[in-house]
């Protein structure tokens, strides 16, 4: 029974995110192929990035909620993992600097 534990344990991932690039390019793609399936983006994702990611993620990324991201201003955050709320505008902007 413990070895069935053990087993099941070993399946389970850490969930992360994935990061602003990431997201671009996975619009990206889903616009320049507009009839593709989730399932077929969710391969190409995994091709390219090699990494899986969740149906969730497959359908909300293309999505009016991350239309944001198209503009200069998603471009400039490739690196960041994560979209923030700026608390204190000014003081990012003396450390952007």
């Amino acid at each position: 029974m413990a070895d069935y534990r053990v087993m099941e344990a070993a399946k389970v991932t850490k969930k992360r995110g994935i990061s602003v690039t990431q997201r671009q390019s996975l619009r990206r793609y889903a616009q320049q192929h507009p009839h593709i399936r989730q399932h077929a983006l969710r391969e190409w994702f995994r091709t390219e990035f090699q990494r899986d990611i969740n149906q969730s993620t497959v359908s909300e990324s293309p999505s009016a909620k991350f239309s944001h991201l198209d503009s200069d201003q998603g471009r400039l955050q490739r690196t960041q993992q994560r979209e923030k709320a700026i608390r204190w505008p000014e003081l990012d902007k003396a450390l952007i600097k």
